[in-house]
């Protein structure tokens, strides 16, 4: 199918811009065929640069490349970066120093037997492959400091190793905790202090991993969660250089959003921010944590929604956009805007590469407009034995539903489920399930709906 009239059929059958805060969704790939697995990176002079795969068959896949200078609305066409004709690449992450040259790393050779290779942009001309490792490694990651200083991060089952480029070389090669299970660095966000916050797994769980540049050292890790998880892992660091984080949870919660952050002196305990949720990314901009995750809808369709707290930490949310295969690969800030970038499935053989932005900037914050629509108020009394009333309002006509869930996100109990008009309402639950069954005592979680919006706050049965 051409690809015009993909793009056309995409906009109309996916009812796009739930949210009309944010742009229309922008190609960046424009390639026939599979592109996907994007990175990007914002210069210093603000050019947005872009990498991804693009698939020719199962033994060759190539890293292309293109750039923005106009905050993603036009892009450069692709050129192929890896230019190999016969051999597989996969996984390229990119990041750009303070005189905007490019660091690119990927997998050589994947379909076999890879090694991480780097590449350099220098304004002009890409550099040969640079060999980051000569030995079989993947799960390639690659930071940078506010020096300039390349980190570069893999595996070599099962540990996880480091190298730094600085001043045109590279350090010896570290590995941090030499132990013989599985370790991996799944995401990282640098600190003021060019300290390195990292999440990923060891020992098979979710855990936390720091480099401590006034020692130079990684610091011993800590687990987060034992619960099953998967690699929708992401973190960045507050005003205060704490780091913040989340996860795909796939055991006690049956793909869900966990988010959990550090306050200076100890880590909260996880959160549940959404349930049937994957593809989960985190940003951090202006006192604010904002996740975005991929939410399955009961017509075989996805939601990208958009998380923030509110003053009293309750998380609401509303949707973005709506496709039926979408894969969530990165929410960053730039010029206060929020960005989202993303690969869409039409097809077995067509996946195209998007962007999309804020329309304002976050300062103003563009979202308290879910807040004015749906006030969902604490539950009184509560903790409650017997009965509790639970009152709500939405200033807008619309599909309204208020549902009552365990911890692990499960449904309990709905109460409303239908078209409401503006306004407030009151409803009593006597804290007792579907069934009619007394609910034994804990914390569950009520949550509101109107139409695209959202919002969660918990309550106590003695």
């Amino acid at each position: 199918m051409p690809k015009k009239l993909l793009i056309i059929l995409f906009l109309f059958l996916s009812n796009l811009l739930l949210a009309q805060e944010w742009s229309e969704p922008v190609n960046i790939s424009n390639m026939e065929g599979t592109d996907y697995y994007p990175d990007i990176t914002v210069g210093q002079d603000g050019t947005m640069h872009c990498v991804w795969v693009h698939f020719y068959n199962s033994n060759h896949r190539e890293v292309y490349y293109s750039l923005s200078t106009d905050e993603g609305v036009n892009w450069s066409t692709p050129i192929s970066i890896s230019n190999n004709d016969t051999l597989a690449v996969s996984s390229p992450h990119i990041v750009a120093d303070s005189k905007n040259n490019l660091y690119v790393t990927y997998e050589y050779n994947s379909y076999s037997s890879p090694i991480v290779v780097m590449q350099m942009y220098d304004d002009e001309n890409w550099s040969a492959i640079d060999s980051v490792v000569e030995i079989y490694s993947h799960k390639n990651r690659i930071f940078i400091d506010n020096n300039d200083r390349v980190y570069v991060f893999w595996q070599t089952n099962p540990n996880i190793y480091y190298r730094y480029f600085e001043n045109d070389s590279w350090s010896e090669i570290f590995c941090p905790y030499n132990e013989e299970n599985l370790n991996i660095v799944i995401a990282g966000a640098m600190d003021s202090e060019n300290n390195l916050h990292l999440t990923g797994y060891y020992y098979s769980y979710v855990s936390y991993f720091k480099y401590d540049k006034s020692t130079e050292q990684m610091v011993p890790p800590l687990i987060l969660t034992y619960d099953d998880a998967y690699e929708g892992l992401d973190i960045t660091v507050d005003n205060n250089n704490n780091p913040h984080t989340v996860w795909h949870d796939i055991q006690s919660y049956d793909h869900a959003t966990i988010y959990s952050h550090y306050n200076g002196v100890s880590w909260s305990t996880p959160e549940l921010i959404a349930e049937n949720a994957y593809g989960q990314k985190i940003a951090y901009f202006n006192g604010k944590p904002y996740i975005m995750d991929i939410e399955e809808e009961p017509n075989d369709s996805a939601s990208a929604v958009l998380y923030q707290q509110d003053e009293s930490g309750s998380w609401f949310g509303n949707k973005i956009i709506s496709s039926n295969g979408m894969y969530l690969s990165k929410l960053f800030v730039h010029q206060n805007k929020l960005f989202a970038l993303f690969y869409l499935y039409y097809n077995d053989s067509q996946f195209d590469i998007y962007i999309m932005k804020t329309k304002y900037g976050l300062s103003v914050d563009e979202f308290e407009n879910t807040k004015s629509l749906i006030i969902l108020n604490q539950n009184f009394p509560n903790p409650f034995t017997n009965n509790t009333n639970i009152s709500f309002t939405i200033n807008q006509t619309g599909h309204c539903s208020l549902t009552i869930h365990n911890m692990e996100g499960k449904l309990i109990q709905t109460l409303v489920n239908k078209k409401q008009t503006s306004g407030t309402y009151s409803i009593e639950w006597n804290g007792r399930n579907s069934n009619g069954e007394k609910l034994p005592s804990g914390i569950y979680l009520y949550r509101l709906s109107l139409d695209n919006y959202r919002m969660t706050k918990s309550l106590i049965i003695n």
